[in-house]
C-alpha cells in the first residue's frame, strides 16, 4: 500500500512521464518506473534528480551524493581514479559476474524542475549511444519488455535492474496513474 506522499509523487511523476513521452517518444512506463526506482518514490530526488542522472557538461548544476554501484575491482579502481571526490567501499560479497556491491560518492546532475529532469531522461534514452540499439529495435517492434531489458544493460550497474523495473510496472497503482495521466493530455 502506498503512503500519501508516494501517491502524490506517482500522480506528479506520471504526468511528467506522459509529457516527456510526447516530446521524446520514450515510453512513459519506462520513465515512470525508473523515476520510482531511482528516487525511492520521490524520497531521494535531490534537486529534481529522480533518475540518478550522473553529472554531465551542460547540466543545471551538480551535487556530490552517496550511491550504490556494482563494480569489478578493476572498474572500482578506474572509478576512484576518475575524480578525487569519488569514494568506493565494498559492502557485500561478489556476484556471479565478478562484481561487488559498493557504497560510493559520485557527482550527480541537478535540474531546474521535475519536468526538465523527465525531458532530459527521455532525450537521453532515445538519443544516447548506449541505448541506440534498444531504441532502434523498439521503434520496429514496440516490445516494451525487450526495450527495458536493453536499456537496463547500460543504465544501471545493478544485476536486477530490469526485474526491479518490471516489478514496479506490475503494480496496479502505477498502471492506473499512467492511464489517468494519458487521459489528461
Amino acid at each position: 500500500m502506498l503512503t500519501p506522499v508516494q501517491k502524490q509523487f506517482l500522480i506528479t511523476a506520471a504526468a511528467a512521464a506522459i509529457a516527456s513521452e510526447g516530446i521524446s517518444g520514450c515510453p512513459a512506463e519506462l520513465t515512470l518506473a525508473q523515476a520510482i526506482l531511482e528516487s525511492g518514490w520521490g524520497a531521494k530526488a535531490p534537486q529534481f534528480n529522480c533518475f540518478g542522472t550522473k553529472y554531465f557538461v551542460g547540466a543545471f548544476g551538480r551535487q556530490l551524493l552517496d550511491t550504490h554501484e556494482w563494480f569489478t575491482p578493476e572498474q572500482a579502481a578506474e572509478f576512484l581514479a576518475g575524480d578525487p571526490a569519488h569514494t568506493a567501499t565494498v559492502i557485500g560479497p561478489v556476484n556471479a559476474e565478478g562484481k561487488f556491491p559498493y557504497k560510493c560518492r559520485d557527482w550527480f546532475a541537478t535540474f531546474a524542475s521535475l519536468a526538465e529532469a523527465f525531458a532530459d531522461h527521455g532525450y537521453r534514452i532515445v538519443k544516447a549511444a548506449p541505448y541506440a540499439a534498444a531504441w532502434a529495435q523498439y521503434q520496429q517492434d514496440k516490445d516494451l519488455q525487450e526495450f527495458i531489458r536493453g536499456v537496463a544493460k547500460h543504465y544501471a550497474t545493478s544485476p536486477t535492474y530490469a526485474a526491479d523495473i518490471f516489478r514496479i510496472l506490475a503494480m496496479p497503482e502505477v498502471d492506473a496513474a499512467i492511464t489517468t495521466a494519458r487521459q489528461g493530455i
